[in-house]
C-alpha cells in the first residue's frame, strides 16, 4: 500500500486505524489491483481529451534513459536500504527490477 506520508500523518487516528484494518483484510489487494487497472484505462483517455499527446519511447531510448537517469537513483536507493535500514538493498533492487521486467508486457 502506498500513500503520501504527510497526508497520512494528518489523518485523525480513527482513519489511520481504518487504513491498517483494510490493509490486513482479504479485500485490500484485489481492490488495489482493480483501482490501478481502472486508472490504466481512464487516465490516458483523460490526458488525450485534455490535449496531451502520448509519446512512445523505443527500447534504445528507454535503455539510454534508464542508464542515465534510472540506474544512479536505483543504486543510491539500494545503498540507502542497506546502510540506513539494514536490508539487503541489492537483493531488493534485483527483486524489483526482475519483477518489473517479468510483468512489463502483461
Amino acid at each position: 500500500m502506498m500513500f503520501n506520508t504527510d497526508a497520512y500523518n494528518r489523518l485523525p487516528q480513527q482513519y489511520k486505524d481504518l487504513v491498517w484494518e483494510f490493509k490486513r483484510s482479504d479485500q485490500a489487494y484485489p481492490a488495489q489491483i482493480a483501482a490501478y487497472t481502472a486508472k490504466e484505462v481512464s487516465v490516458p483517455k483523460m490526458m488525450r481529451e485534455r490535449g496531451l499527446t502520448e509519446v512512445k519511447i523505443g527500447k534504445t531510448e528507454r535503455t539510454a534513459f534508464e542508464k542515465a537517469g534510472g540506474e544512479p537513483v536505483w543504486h543510491d536507493w539500494a545503498r540507502q536500504m542497506t546502510e540506513e535500514f539494514g536490508y539487503n538493498g541489492d537483493e531488493l533492487l534485483n527483486l524489483i527490477l526482475t519483477s518489473a521486467k517479468k510483468n512489463a508486457d502483461k
